[in-house]
């Protein structure tokens, strides 16, 4: 939501100038960090409303708290935003919007995409996280269960915030 409220109210009134503007040459713009995240969205959300109804319809619902899986935690240290500057990601090709004609459009999807996760993370409330498993978008060998695909795509996104709050600030 904290995001939301961040693409809303700060980013989606800034300049396009200041969208597209690119610190190094071999750096991303803040149109294409939002591209990138619509991507991942596309990738995901409807693997997510399928695990959903599968859940349901199968009756896995919560006993015990969530525990996240081995895979998942060792994801989430990856993409760790307080490493976003020490440890570079690189991004797979379909996921790379590098040059790309952007423009203020890649913001509102996002904002759409973000507000269908929350539907789908408010659906989600009462089964078990566990047992849904949806193979990861950079390699189909690893499958991540769907707590650990929320708790990915959340921080995922708030490393790519932290970037484009950077690439905001610089360019004033």
């Amino acid at each position: 939501r904290d995001l939301l409220e961040i693409a809303r109210n700060q980013i989606a009134k800034s300049n396009v100038e200041n969208l597209v503007r690119r610190p190094l040459p071999q750096s991303w713009n803040a149109l294409e960090c939002f591209a990138h995240l619509n991507a991942i969205y596309d990738y995901y959300l409807p693997k997510i409303e399928l695990s959903i109804h599968k859940a349901k319809a199968r009756r896995w619902y919560r006993v015990d708290e969530f525990k996240s899986g081995s895979y998942g935690k060792s994801l989430l240290r990856r993409i760790n935003p307080e490493n976003r500057k020490a440890r570079p990601r690189k991004s797979p090709k379909k996921f790379n919007f590098q040059g790309a004609q952007l423009g203020p459009e890649t913001i509102k999807g996002f904002i759409i995409n973000t507000e269908r996760l929350l539907r789908y993370v408010q659906q989600s409330k009462e089964l078990d996280l566990t047992m849904p498993r949806i193979p990861a978008a950079h390699n189909r060998w690893f499958k991540l269960n769907l707590g650990d695909l929320y708790c990915y795509l959340l921080t995922h996104a708030q490393r790519h915030f932290l970037q484009i709050q950077d690439l905001i600030a610089q360019a004033h």
